[in-house]
């Protein structure tokens, strides 16, 4: 009997123990969580441009092929491969007959039976195309002269984008870290119906020592709209409120949606046209929430 009363005292002890316990640990105040979510920022003024990008392949706009027209022996070369030469520079002398070939720049074709000390038709950089005491035939292009001062590249462009582009307007050629400047001249009128394209033709010049020869891939840069000091807004805080764009502005009372009017749009910002002036204050983090909850004259959302 003693043994049974022990056990259930026992029982009951611990049952109100981890009761109390219990009680105990829900007593403890519970931390509440807040989030600052808002983030605003002035409106100000950015330039902004509307670009296009296209890309293509650098080629020669002028060239001349020196090719031998008979049988001979290429007896002495006078310049270095790579070297930029001037008209008349003395190129090489050949045992046999030889000719200039080159319909672009209109040369004219010679021939000769004996060794002849060869002068350079035009100005523009050499590449060899034969080593000294080569023996060359006839059709054998012996070296090319290509014009690297001023250069182009074709570039095929949609239908849909032709119409912002015209004969003479301003382009950027880039390749890494170079880019020169460039104008379209000339606009092709046939449109491949395959690709939905036409070709158009960049021309573009540079200093020496030259950046750019042809078969390097570029890029083509338009700018089809400048729009310079104009306000804007960080793109964060555009909203869509059903068919509206809106923005968050803060106001001396709290909150108020703004509806704008937006312009062209870059990585970071996008250009207000309306609905806005300079030094006004908008949401940027917290903009959906004040907006969809309805939270005014409030920093803090308290959770």
């Amino acid at each position: 009997m003693k043994i049974l009363f022990l056990t259930i005292f026992l029982l009951v002890f611990s049952a109100c123990g981890k009761q109390n316990s219990e009680e105990a640990v829900s007593e403890k105040p519970t931390p509440k969580k807040t989030i600052n979510i808002i983030n605003t920022t002035k409106v100000e003024r950015k330039d902004f441009q509307q670009k296009l990008f296209y890309y293509g392949y650098v080629k020669a706009r002028k060239s001349a092929e020196i090719q031998s027209y008979s049988e001979g022996i290429l007896k002495k070369i006078f310049v270095k491969n790579g070297r930029k030469v001037k008209k008349g520079t003395q190129l090489f002398a050949l045992e046999g007959s030889y000719k200039i070939k080159n319909e672009e720049l209109g040369l004219q074709t010679e021939t000769a039976e004996k060794d002849i000390i060869k002068t350079s038709p035009t100005a523009g950089y050499i590449q060899l195309r034969k080593l000294e005491g080569n023996a060359v035939g006839e059709g054998d292009i012996l070296a090319v002269i290509t014009d690297l001062d001023t250069l182009f590249v074709e570039v095929e462009i949609f239908e849909r984008d032709l119409k912002f582009i015209k004969i003479g307007d301003d382009v950027t050629v880039g390749k890494k870290e170079n880019s020169r400047n460039g104008k379209v001249y000339f606009i092709e009128p046939q449109k491949n119906t395959q690709t939905d394209t036409q070709k158009i033709g960049i021309i573009f010049s540079q200093n020496e020592p030259p950046q750019f020869f042809p078969g390097d891939f570029v890029q083509i840069l338009f700018v089809l709209k400048n729009h310079p000091h104009s306000l804007a807004v960080p793109s964060l805080a555009v909203l869509q409120d059903e068919d509206e764009t809106v923005v968050i502005v803060k106001t001396d009372t709290g909150y108020q949606k703004r509806k704008i009017m937006t312009g062209i749009k870059n990585d970071k910002f996008t250009e207000v046209l309306s609905g806005l002036k300079e030094d006004d204050i908008v949401v940027t983090n917290g903009a959906y929430e004040l907006l969809n909850k309805n939270i005014v004259g409030k920093y803090i959302i308290e959770d």
